[in-house]
C-alpha cells in the first residue's frame, strides 16, 4: 500500500470517529497500523459488512434479563456497514470526547485497537448509523415479532429505529421499572409465607 493510500484510509477513519487531524494522530506508526487494517479487512472496512451472524433466540418474557443478554452479545459480534462493530449502538450519548477516552486507536486496556476506537466514537448521525441502526432493527423484530415484547418496540417499525427500540426493551427489562416489579413480585411471595418455628 502506497503513502497516499494509507493516508486516505487515516482520512476515512478520522471521519468515521469524529476526530480532527493533528500532527500526534497522523504518525507514521499510526499510518502504518490503519493501513494494515485496512488491507487485512477489505471488505469489512470498504464493503457493506461482514454476513451478520445468526440472530439469538425469540425473545421470552420469563427470562428478559438473560434475552438482553443474548441481544448485547449478538451486537457486539455483529459488524455493520463501514466496520462498525454494532454495540456501539448501546451507546446513550454521542457527544464528543467522550469521557475516559483512552485515545485514538486505543482500547480501554491500552491495547491498539481500530474497532474499539470505532465503537467509542462513531457518529450516532449519518447515512452510515442509519444503515447499521436499521440493521440492528431487522435483529430486534426478528427476536420481539409475535412475542409479548413486540408492544415495547412495535412504534419503531416505521423508522426502523433499532436503538430507540433497544432502549424501550432495555427500560421494559432491565430498568427501574423491571427492578420494582420483581422487588414487588418477590415482597407478594414473602407475604404469603408462614413459618412454623422449624428449619
Amino acid at each position: 500500500m502506497t503513502t497516499i493510500h494509507r493516508i486516505s484510509k487515516y482520512g476515512k477513519l478520522l471521519i468515521l470517529v469524529q476526530r480532527t487531524h493533528t500532527p500526534a494522530l497522523g504518525t507514521i506508526p499510526n499510518l502504518l497500523f490503519i493501513g494494515q487494517f485496512y488491507d487485512e479487512n477489505p471488505d469489512l472496512m470498504e464493503g457493506d459488512s461482514k454476513p451478520l451472524p445468526p440472530h439469538p433466540p425469540k425473545f421470552n418474557n420469563r427470562d428478559g434479563r438473560i434475552m438482553m443478554e443474548n441481544i448485547e452479545s449478538w451486537a457486539r459480534t455483529a459488524y455493520g456497514y463501514r466496520g462498525i462493530r454494532l454495540d456501539y449502538i448501546f451507546r446513550e450519548n454521542s457527544e464528543l470526547p467522550v469521557a475516559g477516552d483512552p485515545g485514538f486507536l486505543r482500547a480501554d486496556d491500552g491495547s491498539r485497537s481500530i474497532k474499539e476506537e470505532l465503537v467509542r466514537r462513531a457518529a450516532h448521525t449519518g447515512a452510515v448509523f442509519r444503515c447499521n441502526n436499521q440493521k440492528f432493527w431487522v435483529m430486534l423484530h426478528a427476536v420481539t415479532h409475535e412475542t409479548d415484547a413486540y408492544n415495547h418496540v412495535r412504534q419503531f417499525a416505521p423508522t426502523l429505529d433499532g436503538q430507540a427500540a433497544y432502549f424501550a426493551l432495555f427500560a421494559q427489562y432491565r430498568g427501574r421499572g423491571h427492578f420494582t416489579n420483581e422487588r414487588q413480585a418477590a415482597v407478594r411471595v414473602l407475604a404469603t409465607l408462614h413459618w412454623n418455628g422449624k428449619a
